[in-house]
C-alpha cells in the first residue's frame, strides 16, 4: 500500500518527527480533535509513535490506540516506549491497512503525513471507513500535499465528505451518516 523504508531512512524520519512534534505537539492536535478518556484512536502510519503515545495519554486506560505501520522498526520502537512508559492501551500492528481491526471500533482515525506515501489511497480509506464508528472522524494532515489534493483523495470514493478544516488538519465524516 505504501513504500517501506530502510533502517537509516527510519532513523532520519524519527529525528524529523521529533522536531515536528516539538513545533506542533501531538497532544495539542489530538485535544483539538476531541480525543478524551475512553476514545479509540487509529494512528495509521504511526511512524515512531509521537501521535500514538499522545493519544494513549489522552484516551487513558479506558481508551485504546491502534498504531499501524508498515515499518517493523517503527512498531518495535513504539512497543518498547509504550512498555517503558506503562501504556497498556496501545495495540501495535505491522501492516499496510487496518484490515485486522474490528468493524466500527474507532472514534478517530488519524493519517498524519502518510497519505502522500500510499500506493492505493482508496483501499486504505475504504478500510478506515470500515473501522470507524458511525460518528467517527477521519483526520488527515499531510504537509507534502496541497489541501485540494487531500480533499480529492479522501472524498473521491464518495464515502467521506469534508466536515471541517483547520490550518493543518482536514476532518472528514461519512456522507451517508451510516
Amino acid at each position: 500500500m505504501f513504500k517501506s523504508s530502510g533502517r537509516l531512512a527510519f532513523a532520519l524520519m524519527t529525528v524529523l518527527f521529533r522536531v515536528r512534534d516539538a513545533v506542533w505537539p501531538p497532544d495539542t492536535v489530538l485535544r483539538e480533535l476531541g480525543v478524551s478518556p475512553g476514545h479509540a484512536v487509529l494512528d495509521f502510519g504511526c511512524g515512531p509513535g509521537g501521535y500514538s503515545l499522545a493519544a494513549a495519554r489522552l484516551a487513558g486506560s479506558s481508551g485504546r490506540v491502534f498504531a499501524v505501520d508498515i515499518n517493523p522498526w517503527a512498531v518495535r520502537r513504539l512497543q518498547n516506549i509504550a512498555r517503558r512508559l506503562g501504556f497498556g492501551n496501545i495495540v501495535t500492528i505491522v501492516g499496510d491497512s487496518p484490515a485486522g481491526l474490528p468493524c466500527r471500533a474507532v472514534d478517530l482515525a488519524l493519517m498524519h503525513d502518510v497519505l502522500h506515501e500510499l500506493d492505493d489511497p482508496a483501499a486504505v480509506i475504504s478500510g478506515i471507513e470500515r473501522v470507524l464508528r458511525p460518528e467517527g472522524v477521519l483526520a488527515v494532515s499531510d504537509h507534502h500535499m496541497r489541501s485540494k489534493a487531500i480533499v480529492h483523495a479522501v472524498t473521491s470514493g464518495g464515502v467521506f465528505g469534508l466536515a471541517n478544516r483547520s490550518k493543518d488538519v482536514h476532518c472528514f465524516k461519512r456522507r451517508t451518516g451510516e
